[in-house]
């Protein structure tokens, strides 16, 4: 096989769109078909990527004109998506997270090994530019003491709708969590609650998670969606000999820091380009046979903590891990 023939079942929302002009700029990928629920969309996708839109998947997934299918639609709908994809043995790159159960995580990689294709959970944001940057200073402030993350979103989002989400630990924590798992590597307690609070208009959803890792480190993801004034995205690590923060706000973002004597640290982060590098790692999964920055049996393990976190929060009581 020379090229990847892919068909994208999703593609005219925020990601899908992302993920579709990455698979276009790959040389060794090929777009050749599109699901898409929505007619009314289908116009601009036939203008994008000039190929044949359904709105089935199953019509999708069982063509012999595709090799490898890529799923960004909301996460309910994605396990019976990726089991009908791999039945038909496509190879199938799916936005995190996976699935909502580690019965259906298990199930599917069984399926993708049975039928010896890949199957590849989309958990790019390790490969996001400034978790790269943190990544790289990390090593110069010594024993890591305690990470924090921020993310609060504004009205309107989608993370706590759960027709669309799912569960809302693995729609939006599990971001995190990988991060921190790729930093600090094995969790040993998790710890997760979740309030709803009454606004002058609307509500705000409160989920913060403390993470005990078995190197010692604490790790806390403070996340909310419905915030009148959201704070800053913020991704900070404090060691023994410093510390690194990543913020991004309206200025843009910087990576700033402090190590011992050293002269305080600000550099620009480039920008993201993840989703495309990941899109890359995919299709050399197919052609070349490369491990993914994330393996199945990680990303299986970020999901496991993400759903203790989650159960944590419903029976406000600490899970060991």
């Amino acid at each position: 096989m020379d090229k990847v023939r892919v068909g994208l079942v999703g593609a005219a929302g925020g990601l899908s769109n992302i993920r579709g002009n990455a698979f276009l700029a790959n040389p060794k990928a090929e777009v050749v078909l599109v699901c898409e629920e929505k007619e009314d969309r289908w116009p601009a996708i036939k203008e994008k990527y000039k190929v044949e839109v359904m709105k089935d998947f199953r019509e999708l997934v069982t063509s012999d004109k595709i090799d490898a299918v890529s799923v960004a639609v909301p996460n309910l709908a994605h396990y019976e998506i990726i089991r009908a994809a791999l039945e038909n043995k496509k190879h199938v790159i799916v936005e995190y997270p996976m699935v909502q159960t580690l019965k259906e995580y298990d199930e599917l990689v069984k399926l993708a090994r049975k039928n010896d294709i890949i199957l590849h959970h989309g958990l790019n944001c390790i490969l996001e530019s400034k978790h790269i940057l943190l990544k790289k200073y990390l090593p110069k402030i010594g024993k890591p003491l305690t990470a924090y993350d921020c993310y609060y979103a504004g009205r309107g989002k989608w993370f706590n709708i759960p027709e669309i989400a799912g569960d809302l630990f693995l729609a939006a924590h599990i971001h995190f969590i990988a991060y921190q798992m790729d930093l600090f590597g094995e969790v040993e307690s998790v710890y997760a609650s979740r309030v709803t609070l009454p606004l002058e208009r609307g509500v705000m959803d409160i989920a913060p998670i403390i993470l005990n890792f078995k190197n010692g480190v604490v790790g806390t993801v403070d996340f909310g969606v419905g915030a009148l004034n959201p704070p800053p995205l913020t991704n900070k690590v404090v060691g023994e000999k410093g510390y690194l923060e990543v913020r991004v706000d309206e200025r843009g973002q910087k990576l700033y820091g402090k190590i011992d004597s050293e002269s305080p640290i600000t550099e620009d982060i480039p920008p993201d380009t993840s989703l495309k590098e990941e899109t890359n790692v995919f299709i050399q999964e197919i052609l070349e046979g490369l491990t993914p920055p994330v393996t199945l049996e990680e990303g299986r393990e970020i999901t496991r903590i993400s759903l203790l976190a989650s159960q944590s929060a419903k029976e406000k009581r600490l899970i060991k891990a």
